[in-house]
């Protein structure tokens, strides 16, 4: 049974308690404030749009001059620069129509110190596959033989001409690359001696020297024409030239070296003077003299041509080559 005495200790300890609960109330830090969470979903939609739009004004800023660069006129002070998509297309180079080489008393070909002025005006190149049409208003500026004329009345002629200057550097002929320019007449010979009717004899031929005149007007048509215009249409579409050999295969280099590869490899070749014997073991002639036969196919269609008309290819070959660092430099 309780007693007085320990209702009055209970009673004094709930008074106790209540005072400090009262007190700790009294210095409880107050409670943050809850965020309204409709307030907070607008700031940030607010914050986002902001952003939104900033990022949009500067990148609409730098594709507008990034599109500058492109549409704006590029000027070229000089002509190795490699890029791709440039091009010549301006008034006429400036081209000196005196002689370009000149022989020394030692039969060298010296080539004359003037500079070839090449107008700095340029346009875009068309795509690769696209280039014919320009490839066909180049080419048409450089001949008046129409065999000539007529290889750029076929297609893909970038990319032909890359190959055909390929595969002269390594010494090659590649016939359907050549295409029209195959003479119209046929291969002339003499018989010399017939076989014996003995095992491996063959037909012994001379190699008549009206074949030679075959070729007589393509020859006269490239060497009369003028080196600095041939080089002129090279630097024009040499960007093209770069990517149609790029697109052989090959990792680096450029068509430069190729070119002048395919120049000294004509100019290699020894003339043949005097009369030259043929054999026919199958269906093709062949040298006799096993040292001409195993030289490389480009030799032996240039034996084709005659001394005369391989001499005078050689020198224009000699004069493209000394006249191409003038340009490319």
């Amino acid at each position: 049974m309780t007693t007085a005495i320990e209702k009055q200790i209970n009673k004094e300890k709930a008074q106790q308690s209540v005072q400090a609960e009262e007190m700790e109330a009294e210095y409880r830090p107050p409670q943050p404030a809850k965020w309204d969470i409709s307030e907070r979903s607008i700031r940030y939609v607010l914050s986002i749009s902001v952003l939104l739009i900033t990022a949009a004004y500067f990148t609409v800023d730098r594709w507008e001059q990034i599109q500058g660069l492109f549409q704006k006129p590029v000027e070229v002070t000089s002509l190795l620069e490699p890029e791709v998509g440039l091009v010549d297309s301006g008034p006429q180079a400036l081209i000196p129509l005196e002689p370009l080489a000149e022989q020394s008393s030692s039969g060298q070909i010296k080539r004359q110190s003037e500079p070839v002025e090449v107008s700095p005006a340029i346009a875009a190149l068309p795509a690769l596959g696209e280039s014919d049409g320009l490839y066909r208003d180049q080419w048409a500026e450089l001949w008046s033989n129409k065999l000539l004329l007529s290889w750029a009345e076929t297609e893909q002629l970038v990319r032909k001409a890359t190959a055909l200057a390929d595969n002269l550097a390594q010494g090659k002929i590649v016939r359907n690359l050549l295409g029209v320019f195959k003479p119209g007449s046929p291969f002339m010979v003499d018989l010399l001696l017939p076989a014996s009717g003995e095992e491996g004899s063959v037909d012994l031929y001379r190699l008549d020297p009206a074949s030679y005149q075959r070729y007589t007007p393509l020859v006269n048509s490239i060497v009369s024409a003028n080196t600095d215009q041939l080089l002129v249409f090279y630097v024009r579409l040499r960007p093209l030239f770069q990517a149609a050999y790029l697109e052989l295969g090959y990792p680096e280099g450029h068509i430069d070296g190729v070119l002048l590869k395919a120049l000294q490899n004509i100019q290699a070749a020894p003339v043949l003077d005097g009369e030259v014997r043929l054999i026919r073991p199958k269906v093709m002639y062949q040298f006799q003299d096993q040292k001409l036969e195993k030289r490389s196919a480009l030799d032996k269609q240039l034996f084709r041509l005659g001394p005369e008309n391989m001499r005078a290819l050689q020198q224009k070959a000699k004069e493209l080559e000394l006249a191409m660092p003038e340009v490319l430099n």
